[in-house]
């Protein structure tokens, strides 16, 4: 189990580039406080410092002195990162009961070294499950009621379906061809020479030539991403940045 500030003003390290890349300052987690999301740091290389995000899991302490980044690929900027899903760690911050009380200041927070998920947080010296957080913002984080917590879901698991091994080639949509317009016609089913690709995961983000986002870093390639790249006429570049 980690805690966040012992990531706080720890310099980040490129292990490709052999260089400091910045210092971390925060951490962006979700606003019911369930995971520790990404850290952020400033660029050093902008001239302007912009903020950089990096996962949790792509980063790995040594000797408590520095942290670690093995690929600069891991790297967010301010497009990647959702501002209404995601809140600033409010470290310092008041911590209040739902009736507007002051419980204390949240000094820290301690997370699994296997996952992102947070374990507990650090309020006034003792402990308070994640399942208490009623809300996150910047200024501060309410409870929930006394005797009340949210329950843990777990996530149904994701499964993706593979074309059968002899799939035949249907390059139109029946529907479409109906109305005449070639223009419209949209490709349903593509070259059995690219099934491959279904199911692996895409280790950079790929564009169409209009700089529209065909599929994200670390996202799951499906039937579909396989049929937009085709049409994108991208599928070399899709090959390219996919892994199993």
């Amino acid at each position: 189990m980690r805690k966040v500030s012992s990531y706080i003003r720890l310099p980040v390290i490129s292990a490709e580039q052999n260089s400091i890349l910045g210092t971390i300052t925060g951490v962006l987690c979700d606003k019911r406080l369930k995971n520790v999301h990404y850290f952020i740091f400033e660029d050093v290389s902008s001239p302007l410092s912009e903020r950089r995000y990096v996962a949790q899991r792509s980063l790995k302490i040594i000797a408590d002195e520095s942290v670690i980044l093995s690929n600069v690929l891991c790297i967010k900027n301010d497009a990647d990162v959702s501002p209404c899903d995601l809140v600033r760690l409010p470290l310092g911050e008041p911590v209040f009961s739902s009736d507007g009380r002051r419980k204390g200041v949240l000094e820290d927070v301690c997370f699994s070294d296997s996952s992102k998920k947070t374990e507990c947080l650090v309020v006034n010296g003792g402990h308070i499950l994640p399942e208490r957080v009623a809300d996150v913002s910047e200024q501060g984080v309410v409870l929930l009621p006394d005797g009340k917590k949210r329950l843990r879901r777990a996530a149904p698991p994701r499964t993706v379906n593979k074309p059968d091994e002899d799939f035949s080639v249907q390059l139109f949509d029946e529907s479409q061809t109906k109305n005449g317009d070639a223009s419209s016609f949209l490709p349903v089913r593509l070259l059995s020479n690219y099934r491959f690709l279904v199911g692996r995961v895409a280790t950079a983000n790929v564009y169409d030539e209009n700089k529209k986002l065909i599929i994200k870093t670390g996202t799951l390639i499906t039937t579909e991403t396989v049929i937009n790249a085709h049409k994108a006429n991208r599928l070399v570049a899709l090959t390219l940045a996919s892994r199993p």
